[in-house]
């Protein structure tokens, strides 16, 4: 069954957020309606920093830096405090 198109059946997806401002521009010069979901880019999505901090610390769990990140994420949750206190706590010895 065919169905006549209509700009509200319409959806693009973007690599950044500068890519979408000419487009939207002009579909608001056409009269047609705009709605940019989140306005972020796909890397700067916060489920994404997430992945990657997880993915970077696997890649490299010796690296301080890469483990704060990763306890800093909204996968571990930890204060900045909480972090500050692990890094300022002496080594273990096994």
């Amino acid at each position: 069954m065919r169905r006549e198109a209509r700009p509200a059946g319409r959806r693009h997806s973007f690599r950044s957020r500068d890519s979408h401002r000419d487009f939207e521009a002009d579909s608001t010069a056409a009269a047609v309606q705009t709605y940019v979901y989140k306005g972020l880019g796909f890397f700067d999505a916060d489920e994404v920093q997430d992945a990657v901090a997880l993915l970077r610390y696997l890649a490299d769990p010796l690296s301080n830096l890469r483990a704060a990140t990763l306890l800093r994420s909204r996968v571990v949750r930890l204060s900045d405090a909480a972090v500050a206190r692990l890094g300022s706590a002496p080594p273990r010895r096994f």
